[in-house]
């Protein structure tokens, strides 16, 4: 399982973000398909979106707004690897701006304490590289005008503001947010 990170674009003037990002990522994984991935909390709802630039591609689900913003982020990842189990390319990176998220997924062990999203996201990756899959979970600074990122953001909090949640995930006790 790869994870890498960019966080080399924190001093960087914001004119200058997506030529330096897209430099990076094009010379370190090339013929990679990107997929960015983000969650929104607001009063009404909870909300997350993907995007894939290449084919424009958009994702937006409400979820139950009791679900914690960690939990949301979470989802997002599942969802973007599954739509990599439906593609035919092989060779995919997952961006998202939640470092905790990446935290448990590179760390979790099987426990009556593991999410089972958390779990998901293994078994499917597990799955996808015994089939040739090359996968790379990416982060990247939030809210520093990486297109893809905020794409994704933008879809997460409209998705946050409908009223009902289009997908119905388990939520545990300690994922609802009071």
């Amino acid at each position: 399982m790869q994870f890498a990170t960019i966080n080399s674009l924190q001093n960087i003037h914001r004119n200058h973000i997506n030529f330096i990002f897209n430099t990076l990522t094009q010379t370190n994984w090339p013929h990679y398909e990107s997929i960015y991935t983000d969650a929104s909390k607001s009063t009404q709802g909870v909300g997350i979106g993907i995007y894939r630039p290449s084919n424009q591609q958009q994702v937006q689900n409400t979820i139950d707004n009791k679900t914690n913003i960690g939990l949301a982020e979470t989802i997002a990842i599942l969802e973007a690897i599954k739509l990599i189990r439906e593609s035919n390319l092989q060779k995919f990176l997952i961006f998202t701006d939640s470092q905790s998220t990446l935290h448990s997924i590179k760390s979790v062990g099987i426990s009556a304490n593991s999410h089972n999203c958390i779990l998901e996201i293994r078994q499917i990756f597990y799955e996808l590289h015994n089939q040739g899959f090359d996968i790379c979970f990416i982060w990247i600074p939030g809210h520093r005008s990486i297109r893809g990122n905020e794409k994704a953001d933008s879809l997460a909090r409209q998705a946050a503001f409908l009223e009902t949640p289009n997908r119905n995930y388990k939520i545990h006790s300690n994922d609802i947010t009071s």
